[in-house]
């Protein structure tokens, strides 16, 4: 890498000055937590509290409208801030999800750095809306979009009839891409036209995501009609414009 370009090179990855940067996204994520949360973070706690006690987070409550993955985790975390008691356990729960979405962030960062460059990877970590998004929205998108560039060096370009171990492992995170959160439910469609893939292939990357996403609802889905209602009323017929009022008819 041209040092006119003033690029962080791959030698400089753990340079001071790239330390100090990515100190200064996390303690900023933090001082943003500490202003306050909205109504993600009161709904991660009814779900943290249904999922830590191994309750149908479907069938108790409507504001989860995702597959079961990130439940899973807020349940987790949620017990774990169960260990401190009174107010200090919801202060210990929010930074448990904060620190985690930004181990996500941080992720997302290293492989932007490999793929293209440190300075690009810091842009990231430090534009505002990163970090807005981890530290005061708690929002996990970003879970989704990790799992999906981590299956980009696996997408097996070549027209090989052969299923290869590449395959397995590029289906299987955007599986957990899916089942993070469905942002990129139109990626498999995109993937079923492209002229890169064996018929074969086209299909079993285009069809297995959805199928995977589809069949995690079912033990949960079938255990009640409450349930069963909860999948399909709050995340199949979600409305997501409801969540801004000015685009609504």
């Amino acid at each position: 890498m041209s040092i006119g370009s003033r690029s962080l090179s791959k030698s400089n990855y753990n340079s001071p000055k790239v330390i100090t940067l990515f100190i200064l996204g996390i303690m900023l994520r933090f001082l943003v937590m500490s202003i306050g949360h909205n109504y993600d973070f009161e709904s991660y706690c009814i779900v943290g509290d249904l999922s830590s006690h191994f309750e149908n987070v479907y069938a108790g409550t409507y504001r989860y409208n995702y597959a079961p993955l990130f439940f899973c985790v807020l349940g987790t975390l949620y017990r774990l801030s169960c260990a401190f008691p009174g107010n200090y356990q919801l202060i210990v729960y929010r930074i448990l999800i904060v620190s985690t979405l930004t181990i996500v962030d941080i992720g997302i960062s290293a492989f932007i750095a490999k793929k293209y460059s440190m300075n690009k990877a810091i842009l990231f970590f430090l534009n505002p809306i990163s970090i807005i998004i981890t530290g005061y929205h708690n929002q996990f998108d970003n879970v989704a979009v990790l799992f999906a560039l981590l299956s980009i060096p696996y997408f097996n370009k070549n027209n090989v009839e052969r299923w290869t171990k590449d395959d397995t492992i590029f289906v299987s995170l955007i599986s957990l891409s899916l089942l993070s959160k469905h942002i990129l439910f139109m990626l498999p469609v995109f993937i079923l036209f492209t002229k890169n893939l064996t018929l074969k292939k086209r299909l079993i990357y285009s069809f297995a995501p959805p199928l995977v996403f589809l069949m995690s609802f079912f033990p949960f889905a079938l255990s009640t009609q409450a349930a069963l209602n909860g999948v399909i009323n709050n995340v199949f017929l979600y409305r997501s414009y409801n969540n801004s009022p000015l685009l609504a008819p």
